[in-house]
């Protein structure tokens, strides 16, 4: 099972919908790609209002929890900390369902490197 850790709360995404996809995105066209972007898809099991009063903010803290459950015993847990990867697009509501779908990020080299340069040229 899978969870998504953010602001102290455990969120359950659906086991039947495979509620987390990993991809990496090509930006710009299949013939000159312009920058690669490690994406994760999150079908969230519920909708907007739920996603706002959760107060997701870019670059926040948020972790991935895995729990492996064991024959016997406890299940075996693993949290994985997903904080740089942040919104990459518009927040996608399904009508068929009424819960949304997110594409969060990680920035791109160029996106790094326009960023240390203008940390730079701030000081």
């Amino acid at each position: 099972m899978l969870k998504i850790k953010v602001n102290n709360k455990l969120i359950d995404l659906p086991e039947d919908t495979k509620g987390l996809y990993c991809s990496v995105q090509v930006m710009g066209s299949a013939h000159s790609p312009v920058a690669r972007r490690d994406t994760l898809k999150i079908n969230f099991p519920f909708g907007r209002e739920e996603y706002d009063a959760i107060g997701w903010q870019d670059y926040m803290k948020w972790s991935l929890i895995e729990e492996i459950p064991q024959e016997e015993g406890e299940p075996i847990i693993n949290e994985y900390d997903k904080s740089e990867y942040y919104l990459v697009c518009d927040i996608i509501e399904r009508q068929d369902t009424g819960n949304i779908t997110v594409y969060m990020g990680k920035p791109t080299d160029k996106e790094l490197l326009e960023s240390t340069i203008n940390d730079l040229l701030e000081v």
